[in-house]
């Protein structure tokens, strides 16, 4: 029998798919299948991105497949299913949701196992400021992004720069309004403006300390790379805010499941989120 996933949202959720999609598969005894890339669905998406780093080929339709829900943190379903011996091995299985627990990677070793992890020199001595910045382009014509508030990064980036030689900011988009923010610094900036993301991933994996924002992408970036001090906003995983994914926002809050990423030290840190809108227009 085999066990493949939906592909929702961009890198980092894909990751987390992925990587829940493998582990069922070795616990399970399935063989493990991508799906067939929707590429319409990936405005913001480079399939590259995904050649490089995942390590596994197959990929094709799975035929009758039982289809398992896991849209939000409360959502059980998947435990539901595989706790009955009696479902094992008896049909092929399409897992369709987020599946963003970290309890579900606590084996790392395994979990690594999953993925093409390049051999990239540790930098021990700077400080990472991983930045999402990006839009989300709505029905009408406008734009909106929230993005972990600039200001307590300013504040937090000002209390813990001293244990490192400097700053590095690594932005998927070159937004001055933000990036001057941190002019003070005098940060190495990094920005290819979404266009080569395995760039930045590797870029990522190299840094040992991380300052990173409500992003999937770089909690990837420090869980398979060489980071062993992550800060972390204790708003992740709530979904951003009011009038964003309202169904998942409603079930996420009480029950956040991605506030660690297992064999990291992680410092949270208080941060609201921000429309990118505002802030553009305060500076």
């Amino acid at each position: 029998m085999q066990v493949t996933f939906e592909h929702l949202g961009n890198y980092g959720n894909v990751f987390f798919q992925y990587a829940y999609m493998r582990k069922v598969a070795d616990d399970y005894g399935y063989k493990p299948v991508l799906p067939e890339w929707d590429l319409a669905s990936w405005h913001l998406c480079y399939p590259v991105f995904f050649e490089e780093f995942i390590a596994l080929r197959d990929q094709y339709e799975v035929k009758d497949a039982r289809v398992i829900f896991e849209y939000t943190y409360s959502d059980k379903n998947h435990k539901v299913y595989l706790s009955d011996s009696d479902n094992i091995g008896k049909e092929n299985i399409r897992l369709q949701g987020y599946f963003q627990d970290w309890e579900l990677y606590k084996d790392v070793d395994q979990i690594k196992s999953y993925f093409n992890i390049p051999d990239v020199e540790p930098n021990k001595d700077d400080l990472l400021l991983s930045l999402r910045i990006n839009r989300d382009f709505n029905g009408d014509g406008s734009s909106t992004c929230m993005i972990t508030d600039p200001q307590v990064l300013v504040k937090l980036v000002n209390e813990i720069i001293g244990n490192y030689n400097g700053l590095t900011i690594i932005s998927d988009v070159h937004n001055h309004h933000v990036i001057d923010m941190f002019k003070r610094f005098a940060p190495k900036v990094v920005c290819r403006d979404g266009r080569l993301p395995n760039d930045d991933f590797r870029d990522i994996l190299s840094y040992e300390n991380i300052i990173i924002p409500c992003s999937t992408f770089t909690w990837w970036g420090c869980y398979l790379g060489h980071c062993k001090n992550v800060y972390m906003p204790n708003s992740f995983g709530t979904m951003g805010v009011p009038g964003m994914n309202k169904r998942i926002q409603a079930h996420n809050l009480p029950d956040i499941k991605l506030l660690n990423i297992p064999g990291k030290n992680v410092n949270l840190y208080n941060a609201p989120f921000r429309d990118i809108n505002t802030v553009n227009e305060a500076t």
